[in-house]
């Protein structure tokens, strides 16, 4: 994955309208596989990562499940938790949609020094 080069020292900008990289971003990715003999289960993280530090300041998740059928083939799969993270427009946020809950919450990312 490359990096964008870093803003003007100081740039405290988070949501790169100014034509510099944003502050945060988010990274994505799943989990090892895992369950018993009838189930599948993978877990899907949202990680908010500092684009200076490469540090991660905030982990969501969510889980894909599906079981085996009668016929031994997988049946439809089922999520749960989070379903989709992104950064709000100001940068200092993520908007959460997560599963079973109507449109999507705000939670402020936290400032870690």
């Amino acid at each position: 994955m490359s990096v964008p080069a870093p803003g003007p020292a100081g740039d405290t900008n988070r949501n790169g309208a100014d034509g510099h990289r944003p502050r945060y971003h988010i990274e994505e990715r799943d989990g090892e596989p895992h369950g018993d003999v009838y189930e599948l289960e993978i877990d899907h993280w949202f990680d908010v990562v500092d684009t200076d530090t490469g540090m991660t300041v905030l982990s969501l998740m969510g889980t894909s499940r599906a079981k085996l059928d009668d016929h031994g083939c997988w049946g439809p799969a089922s999520y749960s938790g989070i379903e989709s993270v992104e950064l709000a427009p100001e940068g200092d946020a993520v908007l959460v949609r997560e599963t079973g809950r109507p449109g999507e919450r705000r939670m402020p990312i936290p400032d870690v020094p």
